[in-house]
């Protein structure tokens, strides 16, 4: 049962990241929601097997466990739902309406195949996800401000490039000057390979390419809060050109 909790709660790591909790905190918190949602819709050890498997369930109870399971994760869901870039969920054609069981299907096996594929991008994603919420202390903005930088829309209100400076400074990737730091960049590209070379020459590229933000033309100063939004621009828009998941 511990094996299939964790394939259920597989497609959860990457909020581990964000809210800072061990991975063991988070199986526990999404295994009290299965075994909840296991009294309402029960299973069996061969549905259990299929799961482990990475099978997508064809039984209507295993479907409408996951449904259960999801809908009560909340907020740690729609997190998940950005992170993995798995929306399609919501396009396909279902036989249940809004019971959410045949979705829930999709939405599992969509997160297995996709969790592989899209981790280690989503991992740096996140990981600054968590940078910059610790920025909003200093500099605190609405949801919305979150939102826009989150679809990779450059902000256009000081204080959310203001956030953006405080991340890149808490990351080095920026000094206390409000610069780029080119080494810094090429550390990121290193340590962002993955044992890919060609991420590896794609990643120095992209840090090189964005260091033409220390050229441009500033009205703060030293703050760094306009040249974090050149930089956002510059890194968001060609990272995806060079192929790395945003």
């Amino acid at each position: 049962m511990a094996q299939f909790l964790f394939q259920v709660l597989y497609s959860f790591m990457i909020v581990t990241i964000v809210l800072g909790n061990s991975l063991g905190e988070l199986q526990k918190s999404y295994a009290d929601l299965v075994m909840e949602c296991a009294k309402e819709f029960p299973i069996t050890p061969e549905d259990i097997a299929q799961l482990q498997n990475k099978q997508l369930p064809e039984k209507e109870p295993v479907k409408c466990l996951l449904a259960c399971t999801y809908k009560k994760a909340g907020m740690n869901y729609l997190l998940l739902i950005g992170y993995l870039g798995i929306e399609v969920v919501n396009e396909a054609e279902v036989s249940d309406g809004t019971k959410g069981c045949d979705r829930a299907a999709l939405m599992f096996r969509c997160s297995i195949d996709k969790a592989d594929e899209s981790l280690n991008d989503a991992e740096v994603k996140a990981a600054f996800t968590k940078t910059v919420l610790q920025c909003t202390k200093e500099f605190p903005v609405d949801m919305k401000e979150l939102l826009q930088l989150q679809a990779l829309k450059v902000p256009k209100k000081q204080q959310t490039k203001c956030l953006l400076a405080c991340a890149y400074k808490k990351i080095k990737t920026f000094n206390d000057k409000g610069m780029y730091v080119l080494d810094e960049g090429y550390k990121f590209a290193e340590l962002s390979k993955n044992g890919d070379e060609q991420r590896l020459i794609n990643g120095r590229k992209l840090a090189e390419m964005c260091s033409v933000v220390n050229d441009m033309e500033v009205t703060d100063g030293d703050k760094g809060c306009d040249r974090a939004a050149f930089f956002f621009k510059c890194f968001t828009e060609n990272g995806q050109k060079l192929g790395f998941k945003m």
